[in-house]
């Protein structure tokens, strides 16, 4: 329990989604603006940001209602952006 007390403690202190993109350097910070610009431009999606205990950073998230669209990790050697698709997402 300890350890999912830390985690919300965390993304309730975190920094917002523009800092963590400011933050990042080119070429990716112009792909994870592209990216935010384009899906927040869908009707009902939101954006959050997430502290991901396992990769230790804050990780831009997209979301319409509850559902998980797609989530951006910026790692030293790689840059990824998730889409989740599925039967229940």
């Amino acid at each position: 329990m300890e350890n999912r007390r830390s985690k919300a403690a965390k993304a309730e202190l975190g920094p917002d989604v523009q800092e963590v993109i400011q933050g990042s350097e080119e070429p990716r910070r112009g792909l994870m603006t592209l990216l935010r610009d384009l899906v927040l431009h869908l009707p009902g999606v939101e954006e959050r940001n997430l502290y991901d205990g396992f990769c230790c950073h804050w990780t831009p998230a997209y979301y319409m209602n509850d559902r998980l669209l797609c989530h951006i990790h910026n790692f030293r050697a790689v840059f990824r952006a998730s889409k989740f698709v599925g039967v229940t997402t």
